[in-house]
């Protein structure tokens, strides 16, 4: 893995600033392990760009399965108004009775 910072560059500041070398080298090999462990690598970035690109592709077949129930639900909101309509004409022409003529 290539090294995240300069640590040699690095623990040359630190000296500079009053380090003792030893102290200096230690810091910059410390700082640089932990900075390479948590940063991301381009191949970390390319594996996460491959899953969003799965994801995306998952969620257009997701869409596409809402919108064919979406043309479910419309089709069953239209036969569920027709049959409201056929009950107000059954009763309307009274073919059916209401509760209230039934209970009266």
């Amino acid at each position: 893995m290539r090294p995240v910072i300069d640590t040699l560059r690095f623990s040359d500041k630190l000296q500079e600033g009053g380090f003792t070398s030893k102290q200096a080298d230690v810091l910059a090999s410390a700082f640089g392990d932990e900075l390479a462990e948590r940063l991301a690598t381009k191949d970390d970035v390319k594996v996460l760009k491959g899953e969003i690109d799965v994801l995306k592709g998952e969620i257009d077949v997701l869409k596409g399965e809402i919108d064919v129930l979406k043309g479910h639900i419309k089709r069953l909101d239209a036969k569920f108004n027709y049959i409201m309509a056929l009950l107000g004409l059954l009763v309307a022409l009274e073919l059916i009775p209401v509760a209230g003529a039934v209970l009266g």
